[in-house]
C-alpha cells in the first residue's frame, strides 16, 4: 500500500526545498539524475548576489530513499510506542511528505572560483541551446540526464549517461560538478572518457588558488626554543650505553 513518488513530483519537491536556501541567489544550473531503480540525484549551482560566490546544493536521497522515509513515517503514525497497531497504515503519502523530509538531505559546498568562471563561460557560450539525444529501449544501466541552464538565454540537454557525444562541454561540466556526490551518481556522471579528458584539460588551463604544499611547523616545546637536533653519533652512542646498563641488570639476575 505505500505510495511510489513519481520523478517529476520528487524533483519538484526537491527543487522547492533547495530554493528556500540562498533565496536571494541567482539560480544558474539545474541537474537532474534519474535512474530506471530511484537512485536520483538533484544538483542546483547558485551564484551569491555580489557575484563573487558560486555554491552547489545536492540530494542523493532519490525517490527510493524517499519512499523509505515515507515508509518509517506511516508505520509511526500507525503504531504506538509497543509495536501495536492502533490505526490504519496511510493509504497514500500525499499527508505525510513536508518540507523538512526533503531539507534533511539536501547538502552544499562552495565552488573554486576558478572553476565556477569556466562554467559561466560555457553557459554563455551554449546559450540558447536546446538538445535531446536518443533515448535507449532498455535502460538497465545508466541514467537520464537533464541539465537546464538559467544563463541569458538558458539552455537545455538530456541525454542517456552513457551517450554524451552530442553535449560533451556540458557532461565535462557535470564531470567537475560531481565531485560532490558519492557511489553511483558520481560514478554515472563521471564514466564518460571523453568527459574526463575534457574536465581535465580545463582543469591544467585554471591558475593554480594556493600552494601544493604547505610550510610545516617546526616540533618545538617552546615558542622560545629552538627546534630539537641530534646527530647519528649521539644517538648510537646513547643506545650503546642503555645496552650495557642492560647486561649489567641481566648479569646481576642470573648471579641470584
Amino acid at each position: 500500500r505505500r505510495s511510489i513518488l513519481d520523478a517529476d513530483r520528487y524533483f519538484s519537491e526537491m527543487h522547492r526545498a533547495m530554493a528556500m536556501m540562498m533565496s536571494d541567489s541567482a539560480l544558474l544550473l539545474t541537474v537532474k539524475v534519474q535512474s530506471c531503480i530511484g537512485t536520483d540525484a538533484y544538483l542546483e549551482l547558485k551564484r551569491s548576489p555580489d557575484g563573487r560566490t558560486c555554491r552547489i546544493f545536492y540530494s542523493t536521497m532519490g525517490r527510493r530513499a524517499m519512499d523509505f522515509q515515507l515508509f518509517r513515517k506511516g508505520w509511526r503514525i500507525c503504531h504506538n510506542e509497543a509495536g501495536e497497531m492502533t490505526r490504519d497504515f496511510p493509504a497514500c503519502a500525499e499527508n505525510l511528505i513536508d518540507t523538512a523530509d526533503f531539507h534533511a538531505f539536501i547538502r552544499s559546498d562552495r565552488l573554486n572560483g576558478d572553476k565556477a568562471a569556466r562554467i559561466l563561460y560555457e553557459l554563455q557560450r551554449y546559450s540558447g541551446t536546446h538538445y535531446r539525444g536518443a533515448l535507449p529501449r532498455d535502460p538497465r544501466e545508466g541514467a537520464i540526464i537533464t541539465v537546464e541552464s538559467m544563463v541569458e538565454r538558458g539552455a537545455f540537454w538530456r541525454y542517456w549517461s552513457a551517450d554524451c557525444a552530442g553535449c560533451l562541454p556540458v557532461a565535462a561540466i557535470l564531470y567537475w560538478l560531481s565531485d560532490v556526490l558519492a557511489g553511483n551518481e558520481r560514478r554515472l556522471l563521471q564514466s564518460d572518457p571523453q568527459a574526463a579528458h575534457l574536465a581535465a584539460q580545463w582543469s591544467s588551463a585554471l591558475s593554480p588558488s594556493m600552494p601544493t604544499e604547505l610550510p610545516r611547523r617546526s616540533r618545538c616545546s617552546s615558542p622560545g626554543m629552538p627546534p630539537r637536533t641530534a646527530s647519528k653519533a649521539s644517538s648510537h652512542t646513547s643506545h650503546t650505553g642503555q645496552n650495557e646498563r642492560w647486561k649489567n641488570i641481566l648479569a646481576v639476575l642470573s648471579a641470584v
